[in-house]
Protein backbone atom coordinates (compact mmCIF):
# COMPACT_ATOMS: atom_id res chain seq x y z
CA UNK A 1 0.00 0.00 0.00
CA UNK A 2 1.28 3.39 -0.86
CA UNK A 3 -0.18 6.76 0.82
CA UNK A 4 0.38 9.33 -0.31
CA UNK A 5 2.73 12.08 1.52
CA UNK A 6 6.46 13.33 2.76
CA UNK A 7 7.86 12.83 6.34
CA UNK A 8 6.01 14.04 9.47
CA UNK A 9 6.90 15.53 12.28
CA UNK A 10 6.92 13.96 15.38
CA UNK A 11 4.47 16.04 16.52
CA UNK A 12 2.17 14.39 14.18
CA UNK A 13 2.16 11.79 16.30
CA UNK A 14 0.91 13.02 19.57
CA UNK A 15 -2.76 13.41 19.11
CA UNK A 16 -5.62 10.60 18.37
CA UNK A 17 -7.84 12.97 16.32
CA UNK A 18 -8.56 12.49 12.73
CA UNK A 19 -7.30 15.19 11.18
CA UNK A 20 -3.87 13.94 13.14
CA UNK A 21 -4.49 10.76 11.94
CA UNK A 22 -4.45 11.15 8.83
CA UNK A 23 -1.60 13.50 8.87
CA UNK A 24 0.57 10.43 10.67
CA UNK A 25 -1.09 8.33 7.66
CA UNK A 26 -0.61 10.70 4.55
CA UNK A 27 3.62 11.71 6.17
CA UNK A 28 4.60 8.08 6.36
CA UNK A 29 5.00 6.72 3.03
CA UNK A 30 6.47 9.61 1.09
CA UNK A 31 9.59 7.36 1.34
CA UNK A 32 8.34 3.84 1.24
CA UNK A 33 8.49 2.27 -2.23
CA UNK A 34 5.00 0.22 -3.20
CA UNK A 35 3.85 -2.78 -2.08
CA UNK A 36 3.61 -5.35 -5.32
CA UNK A 37 -0.64 -5.36 -6.18
CA UNK A 38 -1.04 -2.76 -3.30
CA UNK A 39 -3.90 0.02 -4.81
CA UNK A 40 -2.95 3.40 -4.98
CA UNK A 41 -4.85 6.11 -4.65
CA UNK A 42 -5.49 8.71 -7.25
CA UNK A 43 -4.57 12.57 -6.74
CA UNK A 44 -6.77 14.14 -3.87
CA UNK A 45 -7.68 11.05 -2.58
CA UNK A 46 -7.38 8.40 -0.14
CA UNK A 47 -5.91 4.82 0.25
CA UNK A 48 -8.41 2.68 1.79
CA UNK A 49 -6.89 -1.21 1.46
CA UNK A 50 -4.25 -1.30 4.19
CA UNK A 51 -2.12 -4.68 4.78
CA UNK A 52 -3.95 -6.82 2.56
CA UNK A 53 -3.32 -5.31 -0.86
CA UNK A 54 -6.46 -5.34 -3.70
CA UNK A 55 -9.29 -5.43 -0.92
CA UNK A 56 -12.02 -7.10 -1.89
CA UNK A 57 -15.56 -4.67 -1.86
CA UNK A 58 -18.50 -5.56 -0.11
CA UNK A 59 -21.44 -7.02 -2.07
CA UNK A 60 -22.75 -3.61 -4.57
CA UNK A 61 -20.20 -1.49 -3.09
CA UNK A 62 -20.67 1.85 -4.81
CA UNK A 63 -18.47 4.93 -4.56
CA UNK A 64 -17.69 7.15 -1.14
CA UNK A 65 -20.92 8.46 -0.64
CA UNK A 66 -22.99 5.65 -0.98
CA UNK A 67 -23.89 2.59 1.13
CA UNK A 68 -21.61 0.13 -1.19
CA UNK A 69 -18.80 0.72 1.29
CA UNK A 70 -15.40 -1.43 1.11
CA UNK A 71 -15.82 -4.44 2.97
CA UNK A 72 -12.97 -4.99 6.27
CA UNK A 73 -13.37 -8.79 6.44
CA UNK A 74 -10.67 -9.89 4.49
CA UNK A 75 -7.59 -12.49 4.66
CA UNK A 76 -5.15 -11.00 6.25
CA UNK A 77 -1.23 -10.90 4.80
CA UNK A 78 1.23 -13.11 6.77
CA UNK A 79 3.26 -11.31 8.72
CA UNK A 80 3.19 -8.69 12.00
CA UNK A 81 -0.04 -7.46 11.11
CA UNK A 82 -1.57 -10.61 10.82
CA UNK A 83 0.92 -11.87 14.25
CA UNK A 84 -0.88 -8.49 16.03
CA UNK A 85 -4.35 -9.19 15.20
CA UNK A 86 -4.09 -12.96 16.24
CA UNK A 87 -2.77 -12.16 19.77
CA UNK A 88 -4.76 -8.83 20.59
CA UNK A 89 -7.88 -11.77 20.19
CA UNK A 90 -6.22 -13.52 22.83
CA UNK A 91 -8.75 -16.87 21.88
CA UNK A 92 -10.00 -15.69 25.65
CA UNK A 93 -6.83 -17.17 27.58
CA UNK A 94 -6.60 -13.88 29.73
CA UNK A 95 -10.73 -12.94 29.55
CA UNK A 96 -9.34 -9.87 27.81
CA UNK A 97 -12.54 -9.95 24.97
CA UNK A 98 -15.20 -10.61 28.07
CA UNK A 99 -14.07 -6.75 28.89
CA UNK A 100 -16.32 -3.70 28.38
CA UNK A 101 -14.50 -1.20 26.29
CA UNK A 102 -17.17 1.29 25.21
CA UNK A 103 -17.34 -0.55 22.09
CA UNK A 104 -21.50 -0.95 20.55
CA UNK A 105 -23.07 -2.99 20.24
CA UNK A 106 -20.36 -5.65 20.86
CA UNK A 107 -20.26 -4.70 24.64
CA UNK A 108 -23.66 -5.39 24.96
CA UNK A 109 -22.90 -9.54 24.09
CA UNK A 110 -22.63 -11.99 26.86
CA UNK A 111 -19.68 -13.91 26.78
CA UNK A 112 -20.88 -17.05 24.72
CA UNK A 113 -22.47 -14.49 22.23
CA UNK A 114 -19.20 -12.60 21.68
CA UNK A 115 -17.51 -16.02 21.06
CA UNK A 116 -19.51 -16.88 18.27
CA UNK A 117 -19.38 -13.15 17.14
CA UNK A 118 -15.80 -13.47 17.19
CA UNK A 119 -14.75 -16.48 15.99
CA UNK A 120 -17.12 -16.04 12.72
CA UNK A 121 -14.55 -12.49 12.02
CA UNK A 122 -11.75 -14.57 12.97
CA UNK A 123 -12.44 -17.38 10.52
CA UNK A 124 -13.39 -14.03 7.83
CA UNK A 125 -9.59 -12.42 8.54
CA UNK A 126 -8.66 -16.25 7.83
CA UNK A 127 -9.91 -16.33 4.76
CA UNK A 128 -12.12 -19.10 5.39
CA UNK A 129 -15.29 -17.73 5.41
CA UNK A 130 -16.38 -15.36 2.27
CA UNK A 131 -19.44 -14.07 2.78
CA UNK A 132 -19.62 -12.70 6.61
CA UNK A 133 -21.98 -9.52 6.57
CA UNK A 134 -21.16 -6.20 6.72
CA UNK A 135 -23.44 -5.14 9.51
CA UNK A 136 -22.47 -2.62 13.11
CA UNK A 137 -22.72 -6.22 14.88
CA UNK A 138 -20.05 -7.56 12.87
CA UNK A 139 -18.09 -4.61 12.65
CA UNK A 140 -18.18 -3.42 15.95
CA UNK A 141 -16.39 -6.63 17.00
CA UNK A 142 -13.79 -6.12 14.36
CA UNK A 143 -13.33 -2.62 16.17
CA UNK A 144 -12.93 -4.30 19.13
CA UNK A 145 -9.91 -6.13 18.51
CA UNK A 146 -7.78 -3.11 18.41
CA UNK A 147 -9.80 -1.87 21.40
CA UNK A 148 -7.74 -4.76 22.76
CA UNK A 149 -4.66 -3.88 21.61
CA UNK A 150 -5.41 -0.59 22.84
CA UNK A 151 -6.16 -2.29 26.16
CA UNK A 152 -2.69 -4.20 25.89
CA UNK A 153 -0.70 -0.96 25.66
CA UNK A 154 -2.14 0.66 28.42
CA UNK A 155 -1.91 -2.06 30.71
CA UNK A 156 1.92 -2.87 29.81
CA UNK A 157 2.14 1.40 29.89
CA UNK A 158 0.57 1.58 33.54
CA UNK A 159 2.61 -1.58 34.39
CA UNK A 160 5.94 0.37 33.27
CA UNK A 161 5.33 3.71 35.08
CA UNK A 162 5.16 0.98 38.29
CA UNK A 163 8.15 -0.50 37.44
CA UNK A 164 10.64 -0.84 40.21
CA UNK A 165 14.19 1.09 39.74
CA UNK A 166 16.07 -1.67 37.79
CA UNK A 167 13.41 -3.18 36.70
CA UNK A 168 13.72 -3.21 32.46
CA UNK A 169 9.53 -2.28 31.19
CA UNK A 170 8.19 -4.62 28.72
CA UNK A 171 7.74 -2.70 25.10
CA UNK A 172 6.21 -6.23 24.02
CA UNK A 173 2.81 -4.98 22.40
CA UNK A 174 4.10 -1.66 21.31
CA UNK A 175 6.94 -3.36 19.45
CA UNK A 176 3.96 -5.67 17.74
CA UNK A 177 2.02 -2.42 17.15
CA UNK A 178 4.92 -0.87 15.30
CA UNK A 179 6.00 -3.97 13.23
CA UNK A 180 2.25 -4.31 11.91
CA UNK A 181 2.10 -0.62 11.11
CA UNK A 182 5.56 -0.91 9.66
CA UNK A 183 4.03 -3.84 7.48
CA UNK A 184 0.33 -1.91 6.91
CA UNK A 185 2.17 1.28 5.63
CA UNK A 186 5.33 -0.19 3.86
CA UNK A 187 7.61 2.60 5.95
CA UNK A 188 10.19 3.20 8.58
CA UNK A 189 8.20 4.03 12.13
CA UNK A 190 11.10 6.88 12.78
CA UNK A 191 9.98 8.73 10.04
CA UNK A 192 6.92 9.49 11.97
CA UNK A 193 8.84 10.15 15.07
CA UNK A 194 7.74 7.03 16.45
CA UNK A 195 9.19 4.73 18.76
CA UNK A 196 8.72 1.77 21.40
CA UNK A 197 9.87 3.31 24.13
CA UNK A 198 7.42 5.76 23.69
CA UNK A 199 4.90 6.32 26.64
CA UNK A 200 2.16 7.97 25.63
CA UNK A 201 -1.25 6.35 25.36
CA UNK A 202 -2.61 9.17 22.94
CA UNK A 203 0.26 8.31 20.43
CA UNK A 204 -0.44 4.63 20.45
CA UNK A 205 -4.10 5.31 20.11
CA UNK A 206 -3.53 6.93 16.87
CA UNK A 207 -1.29 4.21 15.72
CA UNK A 208 -3.90 1.50 16.77
CA UNK A 209 -6.48 4.15 14.98
CA UNK A 210 -4.41 4.17 11.50
CA UNK A 211 -4.11 -0.02 11.44
CA UNK A 212 -8.30 -0.07 12.04
CA UNK A 213 -8.68 2.59 9.37
CA UNK A 214 -6.06 0.18 6.54
CA UNK A 215 -9.29 -2.24 7.13
CA UNK A 216 -12.25 -0.21 7.26
CA UNK A 217 -10.84 2.66 4.63
CA UNK A 218 -12.35 5.65 4.63
CA UNK A 219 -15.55 5.30 6.66
CA UNK A 220 -13.39 4.51 9.64
CA UNK A 221 -13.53 7.42 11.41
CA UNK A 222 -17.13 7.70 11.13
CA UNK A 223 -17.70 4.48 12.02
CA UNK A 224 -15.96 4.71 14.99
CA UNK A 225 -18.57 7.24 16.45
CA UNK A 226 -21.10 4.79 15.69
CA UNK A 227 -19.02 1.98 17.74
CA UNK A 228 -18.85 4.44 20.31
CA UNK A 229 -22.09 5.26 20.76
CA UNK A 230 -24.18 3.64 23.45
CA UNK A 231 -27.40 5.78 22.37
CA UNK A 232 -28.95 3.12 19.31
CA UNK A 233 -31.01 5.19 18.27
CA UNK A 234 -28.46 8.24 17.09
CA UNK A 235 -26.18 5.60 15.82
CA UNK A 236 -27.81 5.91 12.51
CA UNK A 237 -27.23 9.76 12.27
CA UNK A 238 -23.54 9.75 12.92
CA UNK A 239 -22.50 9.22 9.60
CA UNK A 240 -22.72 12.31 7.14
CA UNK A 241 -20.28 11.14 4.56
CA UNK A 242 -21.47 7.71 4.16
CA UNK A 243 -25.00 6.61 3.56
CA UNK A 244 -25.46 3.50 5.33
CA UNK A 245 -27.87 0.68 4.52
CA UNK A 246 -30.66 -0.13 6.76
CA UNK A 247 -29.76 -3.40 6.43
CA UNK A 248 -26.31 -2.48 8.56
CA UNK A 249 -28.31 -1.94 11.44
CA UNK A 250 -29.84 -5.09 11.33
CA UNK A 251 -28.09 -7.88 13.18
CA UNK A 252 -29.53 -11.23 13.66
Amino acid sequence: MTVSGGAVSPRHALSSSPGDGDKLVSGVAGTAAAVPGAVVPAAGTSAVSGAAAGACAAPGAGAPGTCGLVSPFRELPPGAASFLFWTAMGVGKDSYMFQNFGVYPFDRLNDTERIIVLTEVAEAMSGYKLDLKCNILNESALYAVFALMKARIKKELDDSSKAENGVEPSYLWRKRVLEAYEQVYNTNSSLAGLSVECCKRCVWNTVVNLLARSLFGDSFWEKKKLFLSPNAAERASLTKAFRLSPSYFICR
